[in-house]
Parts: C-alpha cells; sequence; structure tokens
C-alpha cells in the first residue's frame, strides 16, 4: 500500500469514528445542579424557591423577591474517565466519575418592580459531559487502535431573562421568560493505526500505518421560552410548576451533527416548612421536585429522543444562633439516563450555610457524593440589596 493511500484511508476512517457514546458516562446532559443551596437539598427545592436561580428554574418565584438580590455559585464540572478494550465500535466499557474543575456555574440577579413583581437576570450551566477515554489494542475489522486517546466536551450555557408576579394576597404567582442557550462541543481524539495482518487478535506482529489526530470544535445557539406558576396556600406551603421549552440549536458547522437540540423540562415541586417544638425559634424546610425532559433529538453522537425522569428530595433545619440562621441540610438526587452510551446518576447530598439577621450577604457551602464516583462541592455567596 502506497502512503498516500494510507492516509486517504485513514483520513476516512478518522470521520467516520465520530459515532454514538460508547461509554456509559453519568448523564448529565441536561440536568446539571449548577446553584449551590439546591445541590445540597437534592435538587429539591428549586421551582418553589424566591431567589436569582428562579429566573430560569421557576420565574413565579420572582413575584415573592421584595428586595433586589445578587448570588454566584462556584462549584466543580463533575466528569468521568473511561477506559476502552477488545473491539473499537463496540468496546468494553469501564467508567469512573471524577470531580473535575471549578467553574462559575450560576450568577443572578434580581429586581423588583411595583405591583408585586419583579424582573430577574440570570446564567447557569444546564448540562455539562466531559468524558476522556483511554484504550489500546482496540479491534476494528483488519485494522488496530493503539494508544487511543479522546477528549469529549459537551457544556450548555443558558441566559435567561424573566419577569413574575404574585397576587395581592401572595397566594399564588405566576411569571414568562426568555432563555438563550449557548451550547459548547470539542471533541478530540488521536491514536496509532496498525495493520494486523489479517490476524483476528493483536499479536503484537502488526503494521504501522498512521499517527491519526482529530478535532472538532464549535458553539451553537438558540432561543426558548420558561414559565412557571407558584401556589402558597398559607405560610408554610408552596407548590410549584415550571415548563422550559426544547431549544432547537443552530450554527457551529464542525459540531452541528453532534447535537441538535436542548430538551425541554418541566418540573412539579413542593414545599413544607415546620416550626420545632422545643426551639421556637427554629425552623426545618422539606422539599421534593420531579422533572421530565422532553422533546430531544437523536443524532449520530448523543442519542437524546426519549424522555428522562429526575427525582430530588431534601430537608433542611434552620438552627438560630446568636442573631444568625446556621441551615444544615442533606438530600438525595437521582437522574435516569437520557439515552443509549449514558448512565443514571444519583447522589446524597449535604451541607450548611451562615445567614446573620443585621448584614445583608449569606454563605452556603455544599457537597455531593455521587454513586458513579468522584464528589460535588459548591460555595454559593448571596447578597440582598438595602
Amino acid at each position: 500500500m502506497e502512503f498516500k493511500s494510507v492516509r486517504i484511508f485513514a483520513c476516512a476512517f478518522c470521520l467516520s469514528v465520530v459515532g454514538v457514546i460508547q461509554a456509559q458516562v453519568p448523564d448529565l446532559l441536561t440536568a446539571f445542579e449548577a446553584t449551590g443551596r439546591n445541590l445540597g437539598l437534592g435538587s429539591g427545592i428549586g421551582a418553589t424557591s424566591s431567589n436569582p436561580a428562579s429566573t430560569v428554574n421557576n420565574p413565579a418565584g420572582l413575584g415573592y423577591a421584595n428586595r433586589a438580590a445578587f448570588s454566584v455559585t462556584l462549584r466543580n464540572l463533575t466528569g468521568s474517565k473511561s477506559k476502552w478494550s477488545r473491539n473499537y465500535l463496540n468496546p468494553d466499557v469501564s467508567t469512573d466519575g471524577v470531580s473535575g474543575n471549578r467553574s462559575v456555574t450560576q450568577v443572578g440577579l434580581i429586581r423588583p418592580l411595583r405591583g408585586n413583581a419583579a424582573i430577574g437576570l440570570n446564567y447557569s450551566v444546564a448540562g455539562f459531559i466531559k468524558d476522556q477515554v483511554t484504550g489500546t489494542g482496540l479491534l476494528d475489522g483488519g485494522t488496530i487502535l493503539n494508544n487511543y486517546q479522546e477528549e469529549l466536551r459537551l457544556k450548555t450555557d443558558l441566559f435567561t431573562v424573566s419577569w413574575g408576579q404574585a397576587t395581592r394576597d401572595y397566594t399564588r404567582s405566576f411569571g414568562v421568560g426568555i432563555v438563550f442557550a449557548s451550547h459548547n462541543t470539542r471533541d478530540w481524539q488521536q491514536y496509532q493505526l496498525f495493520d494486523n495482518n489479517s490476524t483476528p487478535n493483536d499479536t503484537g506482529d502488526d503494521t504501522f500505518l498512521a499517527n491519526v489526530s482529530l478535532s472538532n470544535s464549535g458553539t451553537q445557539s438558540g432561543i426558548g421560552v420558561v414559565a412557571g406558576l407558584q401556589f402558597n396556600p398559607n405560610a408554610d406551603f408552596s407548590y410549584g410548576l415550571s415548563v422550559r421549552s426544547p431549544i432547537a440549536l443552530s450554527g457551529g458547522s464542525e459540531v452541528k451533527d453532534y447535537y441538535k437540540r436542548i430538551p425541554g423540562k418541566a418540573s412539579f415541586a413542593v414545599a413544607k416548612r415546620m416550626q420545632t417544638a422545643k426551639r421556637s425559634d427554629d425552623f426545618i424546610l422539606l422539599g421534593g421536585q420531579l422533572d421530565w425532559y422532553f422533546g430531544g433529538s437523536n443524532t449520530a453522537l448523543v442519542n437524546r429522543d426519549s424522555s428522562q425522569i429526575g427525582l430530588g428530595v431534601g430537608a433542611e433545619y434552620n438552627y438560630r444562633l446568636r442573631g444568625a440562621y446556621v441551615p444544615i441540610r442533606m438530600g438525595f438526587r437521582n437522574i435516569g439516563k437520557g439515552g443509549d452510551g449514558f448512565s443514571s446518576f444519583s447522589a446524597f447530598t449535604f451541607g450548611f450555610g451562615y445567614n446573620p439577621d443585621q448584614q445583608n450577604f449569606g454563605i452556603d457551602v455544599d457537597f455531593g457524593s455521587n454513586s458513579r464516583g468522584g464528589t460535588d462541592m459548591s460555595l454559593m455567596m448571596s447578597y440582598r440589596f438595602k
């Protein structure tokens, strides 16, 4: 075989290997929890809260904001590492979760308006996957891939502008918003390609063909809407319902076939506040939320044509301590897989905070112990303007 033919064959082979995800990657492509306190509560209160993140989680919560507020969350971007063996197109796979690098995952601002209304601006990470793959001796017909390395990174950012308004008696609230999505894809591969000389297994006596390197990256964008309702029949109960539309993506010519539509999200949540019997200033908050991700699309890389269900529950004890509240929280979250090549994701979560009466700031530190490996950690800082 002439060298030129080898190069042509290798390039054609490179382009053909951008197939479906083969690893059992923890499925946070559409279900990444960006907000600190909600992370510690197992993602159980997003649709019943009233804070800057309500702008995207449930804009109805903005109707209960009586002061301008700002929040920012710094946390890790959960990833995974996979090992492939035997065949390339249908490998044996071992995948473990890793904590990943830290990044700002949420920034939001609320500004109250007249008539029990408010406007909110929010940035949040809605989906993130980073899978690092290694393998050697991967058979593919008459060829073998040695020293195979791949890094696939998919990240969805949502920029949301919303408005919410409560009724005069604050028992009901509704809200709507516009969601601007930015999705970035980066796929990098390299390996050494060998001819296995017509032997069915990797014998070690193979003919070197080429060093192969492939890199595709790009950013896509789209626009969607979000709307929600909240019901507060009394001071101790809250119900929330929120729906975000699917978002069709455009642009990113190199990666347009990787991911074409961000699934929509429908959430139903309930929260209950209870006073403690022995300490009248202390109280307990219980929350639960059911999420349904729908309307995705199936591509050559990402299978997202089936719905995905998430469930989160949490409890928070607010302890009164010297002119401040110290919340101590715990929760559990489970996310089903949204397509082939992914795995379900579950985590036990916990955290604590500090909210002084005479100051306008609050701090929350939260953690998650993930079933697939790796530990999540977030730091959330909030400020309420006078």
